[in-house]
């Protein structure tokens, strides 16, 4: 298994981003999982959909439907922060 898909970085400063901060608690879980996920490439593509990311993180799939609009509405941290 390669360093990649066992570790990534974000930085602590994460937690100073105003637009991250703004987020409910649902939306900076989703972000994380997002970031974090084990099926993530290199270049950020993430191979899924709702319903099976909704079922991964345990949550009802409208929860995560609406955390995951938050995310995109509020254009959160991305991988380079």
């Amino acid at each position: 298994m390669s360093k990649f898909k066992r570790y990534r970085k974000i930085a602590p400063c994460i937690w100073n981003d105003e637009k991250f901060r703004s987020v409910s608690n649902e939306a900076k879980l989703v972000t994380f999982f997002l970031l974090t996920h084990p099926t993530l490439t290199q270049l950020g593509a993430l191979r899924g959909n709702m319903p099976g990311l909704s079922f991964e993180l345990g949550m009802e799939l409208k929860d995560f439907e609406k955390a995951f609009r938050e995310v995109l509405r509020r254009d959160c941290p991305r991988r380079s922060v």
